[in-house]
């Protein structure tokens, strides 16, 4: 009986030399077998009330260097294919072509905008975002006179609209006046009684309603 308990140990020692882990999968299946809650060193632990108290010692190191020796080959383990993944990771060829990407689709907004747009260029529309003409063609619908001061407001000072609105105000004796965020505009060159409130640059490129359009609110 206890020979047969030496030659277990033996035997499990042997085992687990000769374990070969060359992958995660069978890394786990070492886990399990030797360091898993149902591992099979722990029966032999369990065997030690049977040796002779005379050789249990012995026979205590023995099975307590045969777990360590489990512990320290899957860590070795591990820390090998740790090490060759590392290695064997795929490095991209930077010299060949990109590959071409899918556009996505436009918004249906934009898809019956553009339709629109199609449509009143076929009636001999022409599409303008903004005009010099269009600002003095609306001034003309309110009836503005010499009696009047037209005041033209542009964050930037560069805006078509305004400025033709108030080029058009000093050809027809209209007093004429702007509240600009930039210094020299075009917008303040037409104006009789520029203002211009330099706030810096906005916090988000191109965004006119943070500082530029509480500043010109406030004036």
């Amino acid at each position: 009986m206890v020979i047969e308990a030496f030659e277990k140990v033996k035997e499990l020692e042997t085992a687990i030399h000769n374990s070969n882990i060359n992958n995660k999968e069978e890394l786990e299946a070492f886990r399990i077998q030797f360091l898993g809650t149902k591992n099979c060193i722990k029966p032999l632990f369990a065997a030690i009330r049977d040796i002779p108290n005379d050789r249990k010692k012995e026979y205590g190191q023995l099975i307590n260097a045969v777990k360590q020796q489990a512990e320290q080959k899957f860590e070795a383990s591990a820390q090998q294919l740790l090490s060759k993944a590392a290695n064997d990771v795929d490095v991209p060829d930077l010299t060949a072509p990109a590959e071409s990407l899918e556009l996505g689709s436009r918004h249906p907004v934009s898809l019956v905008l553009n339709q629109m747009i199609e449509i009143f260029d076929r009636l001999g529309f022409t599409i303008a975002e903004d005009s010099e003409i269009e600002g003095w063609k609306d001034l003309l619908e309110h009836n503005v006179t010499d009696k009047d001061v037209v005041i033209g407001i542009s964050a930037s000072g560069t805006a078509p609209y305004v400025i033709g609105a108030l080029k058009s105000c000093q050809e027809n004796g209209i007093a004429t006046g702007c509240i600009a965020c930039n210094v020299n505009s075009p917008m303040a060159a037409a104006s009789d009684f520029p203002v211009e409130v330099v706030v810096g640059p906005e916090f988000v490129t191109g965004s006119t309603r943070m500082k530029s359009g509480t500043a010109q609110k406030l004036v």
